[in-house]
């Protein structure tokens, strides 16, 4: 522990204050809600494809309830703003408000 100081909240808001240097976008999508796009415009949570209908209470039952809680949204490069927008919304309608777009790029197999 860290002697003289005392953390308030949960355990969980420490992590990054330690881990800052070493985290990737693999350690993200391991503690984080992920939703990716591709450029077939298939939809995921985490790894799993999910409807575009189901999107918000998957990521809701993916964040246990926890409505504050970050989501990091990936999108493929292709894909138009159309369909980018509707994840938006899929989520917002969810309730979702903390919704954060990730502008890497996405390593999809099969080049482009």
């Amino acid at each position: 522990g860290m002697p003289g100081r005392t953390f308030r909240g949960k355990v969980a808001f420490i992590y990054p204050y330690f881990e800052a240097k070493t985290r990737t976008v693999k350690a993200i999508s391991e503690e984080r809600v992920v939703v990716t796009v591709d450029k077939k415009q298939t939809v995921y949570v985490g790894n799993h494809p999910v409807n575009i209908h189901r999107l918000g209470s998957s990521v809701l039952d993916q964040m246990r309830g926890e409505k504050t809680s970050p989501v990091y949204l990936r999108c493929d490069q292709a894909v138009p703003f159309g369909a980018f927008a509707k994840v938006i919304d899929s989520l917002k309608q969810a309730g979702i408000t903390n919704i954060n777009i990730v502008t890497e790029p996405l390593n999809t197999s099969g080049g482009s």
